[in-house]
């Protein structure tokens, strides 16, 4: 008895140590126990040593499905770990949402596909307007604050399936798949309308007139065949942001429209 409970209880252990988890350990441990029961009970024999092998071999299975348990829950540490760590490098800081090199290497995969699909592709380039006023006269924590606010009314504004991140400090980008330059427009002014209704406010203010104000002037550029790379695309969409500053800012201006002065309000 005690020499089969031994092999069966090595080969069983192995078994349940490769496990994937502890319910599938389980299950292997009340199999080993009920083997030599089966077997005796058929050959008519229970010999006296048969119930110390099974308190052995009982022990063994616990303690060898207890510790499947113990490294499966390693195991989903480890890879939450992973999925925060793997996060958190492609995430800003401060605002949440993708930081300059993540949102920039999305933006080549997405041209690689207009490309490969000949389907449209649009970036807008933003900048929150005399954003270092609002540091310089409501200090740098409520920058910070209203950095914060516009990124999660800009997600919020956009398709499901584009994609939004900052470049750094005031400027953002976001990527239109899809997008043509007349859908796009209407994403841009979308974004540009969400952040002039934005109110933030300061910290520990609750006087609604004490309340920062702040909009977006907003760049697009539409793939066009004289883009060679996305330094291209990104380059004729920062000379329409351009022109939206010197159109008066709080406006939106496309490469492809020629210059215009007029402006929102």
């Amino acid at each position: 008895a005690y020499t089969m409970v031994t092999g069966q209880l090595v080969t069983g252990g192995f078994v349940i140590i490769i496990a994937q988890n502890w319910i599938t350990a389980g299950i292997i441990a009340l199999a080993l126990l009920a083997v030599p029961n089966l077997t005796y009970a058929m050959l008519d024999e229970a010999p006296r040593a048969l119930a110390a092998a099974n308190v052995v071999l009982a022990s063994g299975c616990a303690a060898i499905a207890f510790l499947s348990f113990l490294r499966e829950r390693d195991n989903r540490r480890a890879f939450g770990l992973t999925v925060e760590l793997s996060r958190a490098a492609r995430t800003d800081a401060l605002t949440r949402v993708h930081n300059r090199p993540h949102i920039l290497r999305i933006a080549e995969q997405a041209m690689e596909r207009a490309r490969q699909y000949e389907h449209p592709l649009t970036l807008l380039m933003i900048d929150l307007d005399h954003f270092k006023a609002i540091n310089d006269t409501h200090g740098h924590a409520n920058g910070d604050r209203v950095l914060e606010t516009f990124a999660k009314a800009s997600a919020d504004s956009i398709r499901d399936r584009d994609h939004f991140g900052r470049l750094g400090g005031e400027e953002f980008l976001a990527v239109l798949e899809g997008a043509d330059a007349r859908e796009a427009a209407h994403v841009a002014e979308r974004l540009r309308a969400a952040c002039e209704a934005l109110r933030v406010s300061p910290g520990g203010a609750e006087d609604p007139a004490a309340a920062i104000s702040v909009t977006a002037s907003i760049g697009a550029a539409t793939l066009a065949p004289e883009d060679a790379d996305l330094s291209d695309l990104m380059r004729r969409a920062d000379r329409a942001l351009y022109e939206a500053k010197r159109g008066g800012r709080n406006r939106v201006a496309s490469a492809d429209d020629p210059p215009s002065h007029g402006s929102h309000g």
